[in-house]
C-alpha cells in the first residue's frame, strides 16, 4: 500500500527533527550523562497532586468511565501539549474522567520507582467505574507490564486496556529494527534508554519487556 502525499510530507518533516541520540550511541551516552531538564506543560492545562503523584485530570469525576492514561516518549520525554489535548478529547468523547500522571523519567529514574509510585494511584482509581488503562508508545509497554504484575497481587484487573503502538521489548531482541525507515525513533537510542529505564532489572524482565512474558494474560472480563 503506497503512502499518501500528506503521509510522505509529514514523514519528511518528522525526519528533519529526528533527534541525533536515536541513531548515535555517542549522542545517546551524552544525553544519559547530562539529561536536559524536562518541563511539564502549564497552559492551558493545570496539574494537581493526587496522593503524592502529580497528575492532569479531565472530565467529570463521576463520569461513566475512568481512564488512567500513561503517556509515551521513550521514557525520556515529558507528557506534551498534544497528549494532554488528546486526553481532554477522550474525556469528552468517551464520557470519562481521565487521569494522566506525570511520572519520573529515565535516565534519572527507573521502572522500579514508577511501580512504587503508580501502584497506589492505580489502587485508588480501581474503585471507580470502568477503569480503562490507555497509553501510547512507551506508556503502552509499561501498562502491559504493569497488568502482568498486578495479576499476582490482590489489586483488581482493569475493565479494559487500549494501547497505541506499545513498546513491548526493551531488549530489542526481536526482528531487526528499521531505524532508517523510522522518522522519529532509532534502534540505538531505544536500546540505551531502555537500559536506563530497566535499571537493576534485566531488559528481558517482563516488568519492562512484557512481550517476553511466557504466559498470555487476558484482563478483559
Amino acid at each position: 500500500m503506497s503512502k499518501s502525499f500528506m503521509a510522505k510530507m509529514l514523514e519528511k518533516v518528522l525526519s528533519s527533527t529526528k533527534m541525533k541520540y536515536m541513531d548515535s550511541k555517542e549522542e545517546a551516552d551524552k544525553y544519559i550523562e547530562n539529561p536536559p531538564e524536562t518541563k511539564v506543560p502549564k497552559r492551558p492545562f493545570k496539574s494537581k497532586d493526587m496522593d503524592g503523584v502529580e497528575v492532569f485530570t479531565f472530565g467529570d469525576e463521576n463520569a461513566e468511565n475512568t481512564i488512567l492514561y500513561v503517556h509515551g516518549g521513550a521514557y525520556i520525554l515529558e507528557i506534551n501539549f498534544f497528549q494532554l489535548l488528546h486526553c481532554r478529547k477522550l474525556a469528552k468523547k468517551l464520557n470519562a474522567y481521565v487521569v494522566a500522571p506525570v511520572y519520573p523519567l529515565a535516565p534519572l529514574n527507573s521502572a522500579n520507582q514508577n511501580y512504587d509510585l503508580l501502584t497506589p494511584l492505580y489502587e485508588k482509581l480501581s474503585s471507580r467505574n470502568n477503569l480503562i488503562l490507555m497509553d501510547d508508545s512507551a506508556g503502552g509497554g509499561f501498562v502491559y507490564s504493569f497488568c502482568q504484575y498486578i495479576k499476582n497481587t490482590d489489586l483488581p484487573h482493569p475493565y479494559m486496556i487500549i494501547t497505541y503502538s506499545p513498546w513491548v521489548d526493551f531488549s530489542m531482541s526481536n526482528t531487526p529494527y528499521p531505524s532508517e525507515e523510522d522518522a522519529t525513533l532509532g534502534d540505538v537510542g531505544l536500546r540505551e534508554f531502555g537500559k536506563t529505564w530497566a535499571g537493576d532489572w534485566d531488559t528481558q524482565d517482563y516488568r519492562v519487556s512484557p512481550l517476553l512474558e511466557t504466559i498470555l494474560v487476558c484482563l478483559i472480563p
